[in-house]
């Protein structure tokens, strides 16, 4: 399951707002698929709870611009809510394209069924995945979740694209590795840095 953060100190615990000080027990050095759909979660309940509490928009608002994970926020008829700045990196997107369908903004990917799939997410409610690469090469993982409400009504999906090129590249140099290896009529071996065999 998922690892919680413990309360170590209150810092400032008068009035709101409130801080703390956390720990947490437990850092994974890759996020799992779980606590990146704990994330998404999140996000998703923030931004359904930002018009009830606009003293904490702006904070959000610059937490989310900040970001840099490519994240569009779509209604439940595809037209953009918002996005990160990020996305700027894999659709021609820019702020006047809120309230436009998703469809009509041209993408940087050569993955064209970016809309169909956020479609077909609304239809099943079955979350998608799939790594996508842009034109020039650069890979993301794209993940399609439905947007559900406070009041667990969908209200459209959020579309996230996690940068994952250099994990392809790192994965794409083993294979080439591992070919020159079983290739390789000579013997191989394998030392650490002071030359000793392991």
């Amino acid at each position: 399951g998922l690892t919680r953060v413990r309360l170590k100190t209150w810092l400032k615990h008068h009035r709101p707002p409130y801080l703390v000080e956390v720990e947490y027990p437990h850092q994974p050095t890759e996020p799992t698929d779980e606590v990146k759909a704990y994330g998404m979660a999140l996000i998703n309940a923030i931004k359904e709870l930002l018009p009830l509490n606009p003293l904490y928009s702006e904070e959000l608002k610059n937490y989310l611009n900040r970001t840099d994970i490519a994240i569009i926020f779509l209604d439940e008829v595809l037209n953009i809510r918002s996005f990160t700045p990020a996305t700027a990196e894999v659709f021609t997107i820019r702020e006047i394209d809120v309230g436009r369908p998703l469809g009509e903004i041209t993408t940087r990917l050569t993955y064209e069924d970016v809309a169909d799939d956020a479609r077909e997410v609304l239809r099943t409610l079955t979350p998608q995945e799939t790594e996508v690469p842009r034109n020039d090469g650069h890979w993301y993982n794209m993940r399609i979740l439905p947007y559900l409400t406070v009041r667990n009504a969908v209200g459209g999906v959020v579309v996230s694209f996690l940068d994952i090129d250099k994990q392809k590249q790192a994965a794409a140099g083993l294979r080439r590795l591992a070919a020159v290896v079983e290739d390789s009529h000579d013997a191989v071996t394998l030392q650490d840095q002071t030359g000793i065999i392991l």
